[in-house]
């Protein structure tokens, strides 16, 4: 067992937007919602924005890092994903940018854990209220305590996560076409 701060090479929350900005540039933004809650990048609802080269450069996603969602309502809080879009993407100040130190950890694997931590609740324990939000620090984040397999078996267990997600996904499909077919 270890700690998310012992298997990150960054732990980075993102900015926001200035004012009056809002949709008018031509960066994408990754915000709250387009993590979703079975843990994927969904582009549905997109806001694009003006990001200065500085901002580009600090706050910049790369395919394998993980989204953790920092500030939302406190049913949400903790949401997390792999992000896996290609092209320049950010990320807001509702969201922490974590990069996995790959020769000891997966980032599917660290997404997938913290992600199973948000849907057990646990997020929300850890989560600082106000009136209508609760936030995750960065420094509380770093401190979640992180079970750490061999990288092999990190690998098998998202392996069989990705298989369980096929099988849920056509399963879906076929009550779909049942519902249909009656």
């Amino acid at each position: 067992e270890t700690t998310v701060r012992s298997v990150v090479t960054d732990l980075q929350p993102g900015f926001a937007q200035k004012p009056g900005e809002e949709d008018e540039g031509t960066t994408p933004q990754i915000r709250t919602h387009n993590v979703t809650a079975d843990g994927k990048i969904s582009l549905e609802g997109i806001k694009h924005i003006t990001a200065s080269v500085k901002e580009l450069a600090r706050y910049s996603l790369a395919v394998g890092d993980v989204v953790f969602n920092n500030t939302n309502s406190e049913e949400w809080v903790g949401k997390t994903a792999v992000f896996d879009q290609e092209g320049e993407y950010v990320f807001s100040n509702h969201m922490t940018r974590l990069r996995a130190h790959r020769d000891l950890v997966c980032p599917e694997y660290l997404a997938g854990y913290l992600q199973l931590l948000w849907s057990m609740g646990y997020a929300k324990t850890r989560a600082k209220r106000w009136v209508s939000q609760a936030g995750i620090e960065s420094d509380t984040l770093a401190s979640f305590k992180l079970p750490l397999p061999t990288l092999p078996e990190q690998q098998r267990i998202v392996d069989v996560l990705r298989q369980a997600d096929a099988v849920a996904k056509a399963k879906r499909s076929i009550g779909d076409q049942v519902d249909h077919l009656i």
